[in-house]
């Protein structure tokens, strides 16, 4: 389950593999279903709105957009993760696939900042993957120390962290 910075929408993922939004804002409102695929397990979902404003959204404005800290307005993106091994970018309007990249182990753990997701995978790795406009490609990998899994992973950016994450968008 994932939430939008501002709080108006709810992503929530069910054991039919299926992807729900609900309106959030006083009353509860289904807004669409993404089909279950029995090949898709979903662990983790995750809205990317890497530039969002978190204040409330605007009653009458159309809940799958943000607003920017610019003031603009964008089109809200949804990733998954899963234990299928593959990262997927859903289309909100066809309820498919955008975009998928398979990391060829099942992915435990993810969290995003900004366009980079960060994954903690069976194999022992850590792998980062940044979600573009039309594709999701691999940035780095961090191979495993020893026979372990990595089960789940946590981000603490220091200031030189976020100079080498902007390193990595350049």
């Amino acid at each position: 389950m994932t939430i939008t910075k501002d709080k108006s929408l709810v992503a929530v993922a069910r054991e039919n593999k299926s992807i729900e939004i609900w309106t959030t804002p006083q009353m509860w409102t289904q807004l669409l279903v993404i089909p279950g695929n029995q090949n898709c397990d979903i662990r983790n979902l995750h809205w990317l709105e890497p530039d969002a404003e978190p204040h409330k959204q605007q009653k009458d404005s159309n809940p799958f957009y943000y607003r920017t800290k610019q003031g603009a307005f964008k089109k809200r993106r949804l990733v998954s993760t899963g234990l299928n091994g593959v990262i997927i970018e859903w289309n909100l309007l066809t309820l498919s696939p955008k975009s998928k990249y398979n990391l060829h182990a099942s992915i435990w753990d993810s969290k995003m900042h900004g366009k980079f997701a960060y994954l903690a995978c069976e194999d022992g790795s850590v792998k980062i993957v940044k979600v573009k406009k039309t594709k999701i490609e691999m940035v780095r990998s961090m191979i495993k120390m020893s026979d372990s899994k990595s089960l789940s992973i946590e981000l603490i950016f220091s200031q030189k962290a976020r100079e080498d994450e902007k390193a990595l968008v350049e």
